[in-house]
């Protein structure tokens, strides 16, 4: 009888390590990244929107359904004009078309001209106000262009989005932009996505409004993998960029205040194709804000006029951190430096770094050449093929004077690439109302909150349980027929 209670405990035993082990290994399964480059718009519905003439009316029936019959956005049942910081963006049609799309997904297709400034934004800052998409999260996908059953409508109709001082743009679910013109009017401006897969696929422009600020890296269109100042637990930013122009492109959170941090995270940032940047690239944080987790960058092609920091200036809180960064090609002739960490950043470095040169595609004298922005004691694990042979570069000036002074304004500076002065941050955090003041920001930490393949793991859950049931059923019956012989 003891022997056969002692079979019996360790059989239940056996049935709860299997069931766990099941259970982590769903929970491992789901929390694999999507790679945006197979992301496809998951309904069929397409949305055409662009603003109306100026002093005029769109023309059309307002459904949207073509660029003849423009979609024309409704008075939203939460849009409260009295309110002291009214959330314009529920107004605009941008919004309101990924409104339609957010329960299927599906394309918004550009038309016109669609312009974001004060008036199409919300938040109390002076420099910073956000407008939403709707919140779709990563179930869904909507793809962005201004292309769509052959014709261009950047040609066509002049078709482009225009960034004003003080709109920023954070989208709120799993998306696509490609064939886009991206116009933007001041400085600094960012459009975060929300730890959501995002892909910057082909034919993306971006450009200043004012020819005189071309290739002045502030003046153009900063990207972020995570929001923009909402914290993060265990999310998986994942951002891949084949083109356009950008200031800044950062694989995480944005950055706004010290409270606002991203705990556990791993991000994955890709930069390839004509990809463009100008100013920084940051693989964890922009700024301000703590960081803990993982890092995976890899540049596959492109142009980088910029310095390239594996963590940025925040570091890392957790003591295992690891960085990963692969270059397999791209244009560095005129890059600044490649860090593990940028200057002066606060708490840990990564504990692990790796800096893969394995699958280059560029000559041995465009290897040096990188290998010579990296500072004395950075990446001791650098993997080189062994074809590679070094070639001294010709000595350089890769910052030059006029073009850092005229890219860095005295009067931007401390606003873009340092921590912001009290009264900065002060101004920037009023951008950021709390979640009981802003439905779109509420809306943007359920994304937060929201788990990969969440149903899987509970359907995974149910099986288990109904396996283990079983086998426990089994084995009683086996027990009980054994005891009953005796």
């Amino acid at each position: 009888m003891k022997r056969t209670f002692k079979f019996f405990v360790l059989a239940m035993a056996v049935c709860m390590i299997m069931a766990l082990t099941a259970f982590s290994s769903s929970a491992a399964e789901s929390a694999k990244r999507v790679d945006p480059t197979t992301l496809q718009p998951t309904g069929e519905r397409v949305v055409f929107i662009k603003d109306a003439p100026e002093g005029g009316k769109l023309s059309g029936d307002g459904s949207g359904v073509d660029a003849d019959n423009p979609y024309i956005p409704i008075d939203h049942e939460q849009f409260d004009p009295s309110a002291d910081a009214p959330q314009n963006h529920l107004q605009t049609a941008f919004y309101q078309a990924t409104e339609l799309l957010m329960d299927e997904g599906g394309t918004i297709v550009i038309c016109g001209p669609v312009h974001f400034g004060v008036g199409e934004s919300y938040g109390s800052g002076g420099t910073t106000k956000d407008v939403f998409t709707a919140k779709w999260g990563t179930k869904k996908v909507i793809k962005f262009t201004s292309v769509y059953n052959g014709v261009d409508y950047r040609e066509t109709a002049g078709a482009k989005i225009t960034i004003e001082t003080p709109a920023e743009i954070g989208v709120l679910g799993s998306s696509i932009w490609e064939n886009i013109d991206i116009e933007t009017k001041g400085t600094d401006r960012v459009i975060s996505f929300a730890s959501c897969p995002t892909l910057i696929g082909e034919g993306v422009n971006c450009y200043p409004s004012d020819e005189a600020y071309k290739e002045v890296a502030t003046n153009y269109v900063s990207l972020s993998g995570g929001h923009r100042y909402a914290r993060g637990d265990d999310q998986i930013p994942t951002l891949t960029v084949q083109s356009g122009t950008y200031n800044k492109v950062v694989g995480a959170l944005w950055g706004v205040s010290t409270g606002k941090e991203m705990t556990n995270a791993t991000v994955y940032l890709t930069l390839e194709g004509t990809t463009k940047v100008l100013g920084v690239i940051n693989g964890s944080i922009g700024k301000n804000t703590d960081f803990s987790g993982h890092v995976n960058l890899t540049i596959n092609a492109g142009t980088y006029e910029c310095d390239i920091y594996g963590v940025g200036p925040t570091g890392m809180t957790n003591s295992d951190g690891t960085l990963d960064i692969v270059i397999n090609g791209g244009d560095f002739s005129n890059a600044w430096s490649l860090s593990e960490c940028a200057p002066g950043f606060r708490n840990n470095a990564p504990a692990t770094v790796t800096l893969d040169f394995m699958n280059y595609t560029g000559d041995s004298a465009a290897l040096s050449q990188i290998l010579a922005l990296i500072p004395a004691g950075d990446f001791e694990d650098i993997k080189i093929p062994d074809s590679f042979k070094y070639i001294p570069p010709q000595v350089v000036d890769t910052e030059p004077e006029a073009t850092r002074a005229v890219e860095t304004p005295k009067e931007t500076e401390g606003e873009t690439d340092s921590d912001p002065t009290v009264a900065e941050d002060g101004d920037e955090s009023a951008s950021a109302p709390t979640d009981n003041e802003d439905p779109a920001e509420s809306d943007s930490e359920k994304v937060d909150k929201e788990p990969e393949g969440s149903d899987a793991l509970m359907i995974t859950l149910i099986i288990v349980i109904v396996v283990s049931v079983a086998i426990i059923g089994t084995l009683s019956a086996i027990i009980f027929i054994k005891l009953k012989k005796k």
